[in-house]
């Protein structure tokens, strides 16, 4: 029996600075649950990966802490046998260090067109 591999969205947005990636991918008849593996390569093959998450949905939200270019894909899976690899989503995530931004302040206008008649 073979399973026809999920098709995973385009990730948006393309640079993410939050490090919060929200995954979906199209549904699989015959499949009852989907595996999520992230790798910071491109993932050809997932014999020696271990999925970041297993679901029953056709979503997933993904907290990433370290500023990387991710590459993710989707295994659909049912009892009988899994999908090939769903064809890879990147996205470059580059986190922001948190920083106080200060607003700047209105300084007074006091000479603001003194023209004489």
């Amino acid at each position: 029996a073979s399973m026809s591999a999920p098709t995973l969205n385009t990730i948006t947005p393309d640079i993410d600075y939050d490090g919060e990636i929200a995954l979906s991918w199209s549904s699989i008849d015959a499949a009852h649950h989907y595996y999520i593996f992230r790798e910071t390569i491109e993932i050809t093959n997932i014999t020696s990966l271990n999925p970041i998450a297993y679901v029953d949905n056709l979503f997933y939200s993904d907290k990433v802490d370290t500023t990387n270019n991710y590459y993710y894909c989707i295994v659909a899976s049912n009892s009988i046998c899994n999908s090939t690899i769903s064809i890879n989503q990147q996205v470059n995530i580059l986190l922001s260090s948190p920083s106080i931004t200060s607003i700047p302040t209105l300084k007074s206008i006091n000479n603001y067109d003194k023209r004489t008649e």
